[in-house]
């Protein structure tokens, strides 16, 4: 949509400078001598051709730019949609196995189980993003609790394992929003908490009337990188694992949906993250 948008506003553009230097061209050589009708029929000629050739050749341009792309995203998108059968059979047969398994094949099946949903949800991610490039509206309904709740229980076994307290205290609001594009957002939210903090410290997330807060007892962010954690790639501490666009999806999604973004941060003593939900849509209209 937005390539044929962009070779309409071009085809105007063209459209309006070659009617301006062709009026002027008319006027003056109507200055200079009479013109017959032949001539005329010629200038017109011209105009047509000068505008409609450019435009031709920008639109078979941007076609052969843009046909791999469109059969990429076919490829993947069906390769998406046949992943869904090996899951579903993997799935299947482990529930199968734990009838008859003893305790020992019961955590290998739990492993493979864990594998499995791990890779659902790198599918539904890739679903995500091929719906969010193709510019599909996914806001729905959300009870933020339910929302928060769901991401939190994801994390509690990765924050048990590295000994942080998680603590939880929400309130129930409903809110008309991306919830894909939430759950990514906090689940970056926590993960970081969870990476920048000690054992025996405390991640607490919060959610009270439209706000969401996110408060670690971590390491801290310094005053002047603050204005570039959000940036893409960007990583305050090259050593620590991670590609450095948790923050950066946060901060789109924020963006996307309309809800405000603040952070306060002190070096050594934590870093917390409020989200404020009070300007988008509370219902579906």
């Amino acid at each position: 949509m937005k390539i044929k948008k962009e070779l309409f506003l071009f085809s105007l553009l063209i459209a309006a400078i070659n009617t301006f230097i062709f009026a002027v061209a008319t006027f003056l050589l109507a200055k200079l001598k009479s013109l017959d009708p032949f001539e005329y029929a010629i200038l017109a000629t011209l105009f047509v051709f000068s505008t409609l050739a450019p435009i031709y050749l920008v639109k078979e341009l941007m076609e052969s730019v843009l046909s791999p792309i469109k059969n990429f995203r076919l490829l993947i998108e069906d390769t998406m949609h046949e992943i869904n059968t090996p899951v579903a059979t993997i799935k299947t047969n482990t529930t199968m196995l734990k009838k008859t398994s003893d305790e020992a094949e019961l955590k290998k099946i739990g492993r493979i189980e864990l594998a499995c949903d791990k890779l659902l949800d790198l599918y539904e991610n890739l679903e995500y993003f091929a719906k969010k490039e193709a510019k599909l509206s996914q806001k729905t309904e959300v009870d933020l609790k339910d929302a928060i709740l769901q991401e939190t229980m994801l994390q509690e076994d990765a924050f048990a394992k590295k000994g942080v307290e998680l603590t939880i205290d929400l309130e129930s609001k409903t809110f008309f929003f991306d919830k894909k594009g939430f759950s990514l957002a906090l689940a970056n939210l926590l993960s970081n908490a969870l990476k920048f903090s000690q054992n025996g410290k405390t991640v607490e997330v919060a959610l009270t009337g439209n706000i969401l807060t996110v408060r670690d007892e971590g390491c801290g962010i310094a005053e002047e990188d603050l204005i570039k954690i959000f940036d893409r790639y960007y990583q305050e501490d090259g050593a620590k694992e991670g590609r450095g666009i948790g923050l950066f999806l946060v901060k789109e999604f924020c963006d996307e949906n309309g809800v405000s973004l603040f952070i306060r941060s002190e070096v050594g003593k934590g870093s917390e993250f409020t989200l404020d939900f009070g300007k988008i849509r509370k219902k579906i209209n």
